[in-house]
């Protein structure tokens, strides 16, 4: 998997749990949301972002 994909893949799941979030199921918007952070964390860590 690219990093390209991995931040997309990760934006998409982040939208998509706060899409989710809109129509109030509850425990499902956290996890799709966490997944997305995940991947962030994961893309960041892959680039030795400093910040």
């Amino acid at each position: 998997m690219s990093l390209t994909t991995l931040k997309w893949g990760s934006t998409f799941l982040i939208l998509t749990g706060i899409l989710i979030a809109q129509f109030n199921l509850y425990p499902l918007y956290i996890f799709v949301h966490s997944i997305g952070a995940l991947g962030w964390m994961m893309s960041g860590y892959l680039m030795q972002d400093k910040v």
